[in-house]
């Protein structure tokens, strides 16, 4: 089965047809995705972070860091064009302790 998560700052058609959503400020992307890099590895410790205290954004990184755990090697984690180039070599690196190499085609940008 497919599971969409999306996390996101602004309504996208991404965000509308995802089974799960959650409206998180731009700036609070790489934090979520520290945080998310925490809980797929054991003995890590979160980034502390108020923002990420909120018992939703913790239910979603839950939820999200479970599925991602159960499909090793099957899944992806993307971020959009305009994070900056930290955010998506951190995507890159929960990819690649995902095992998702044969998910996930990086390609020159258009």
């Amino acid at each position: 089965m497919n599971r969409l998560y999306a996390v996101e700052s602004a309504f996208s058609v991404t965000g509308a047809t995802a089974d799960h959503r959650l409206p998180l400020r731009s700036e609070l992307v790489k934090p979520f995705l520290l945080a998310l890099e925490a809980q797929l590895q054991p003995n890590q410790a979160a980034p502390a972070s108020p923002a990420l205290a909120d018992p939703k954004v913790q239910n979603f990184l839950t939820a999200l860091a479970g599925d991602l755990n159960q499909n090793r090697g099957r899944s992806v984690v993307a971020v959009g064009s305009r994070q900056p180039a930290e955010v998506h070599a951190l995507a890159a690196r929960i990819n690649a302790l995902l095992g998702n190499d044969s998910t996930v085609v990086y390609t020159a940008d258009p």
